[in-house]
């Protein structure tokens, strides 16, 4: 339930439902359905912009999933600690964080389709450096047919920034992904 939650966009529902899930996994002993619940917590802490929230949660996350060996949630648990960083103004932690974040689900057989969970911080630091460049580059990762799909309003803010820096219009392709992140921050993926 609490993904549901997440993913329909009530963040404190999720936060709230996860944790009751993590509570009778704890009971069970199973590892497993609570390292998921620690990572979507992690996830909903972060839409609700809680920065401690989202640092427990993704701390625990990253220490059981390394050792029960699921990758993907080393990586959830990594890109969500890169946004922390962000949030921090510690550049250097967040962009380490999520590119190994990437690097991991990109080494799967079968990638987790969440990037955005790591590009976005990235996004935001190649903008705030200027290098437009790079965050086109990072965008289009957003777009990719594996990858959960943004809502609409996100996606079209991307593909616009995209296709204007295709067509070498530099200051829309700025005023593009400005909007971008702008769109992202209301919707709470930044």
């Amino acid at each position: 339930l609490g993904l549901v939650e997440l993913f329909h966009g009530d963040f404190g529902d999720a936060v709230a439902q996860c944790g009751k899930a993590f509570r009778m996994a704890e009971r069970t002993g199973d590892l497993v359905l609570q390292a998921r619940c620690l990572t979507y917590r992690a996830v909903a802490y972060r839409r609700l912009g809680d920065v401690p929230g989202c640092k427990t949660e993704a701390e625990k996350t990253l220490a059981l999933a390394k050792g029960l060996k699921m990758v993907e949630y080393v990586a959830m648990a990594k890109a969500s600690l890169a946004w922390v960083g962000w949030r921090k103004k510690n550049e250097v932690e967040a962009e380490k964080l999520a590119t190994e974040a990437l690097e991991l689900w990109h080494g799967m057989e079968d990638p987790y389709g969440m990037d955005w969970m790591a590009l976005w911080p990235l996004i935001a630091m190649a903008f705030a450096r200027k290098d437009i460049g790079r965050a086109i580059e990072l965008a289009i990762g957003l777009l990719r047919d594996n990858q959960h799909p943004p809502p609409e309003k996100l996606s079209a803010a991307v593909r616009k920034a995209c296709k204007e820096w295709q067509n070498s219009i530099e200051k829309e392709t700025t005023s593009g992904v400005a909007e971008a992140i702008k769109i992202a921050e209301e919707l709470h993926y930044i």
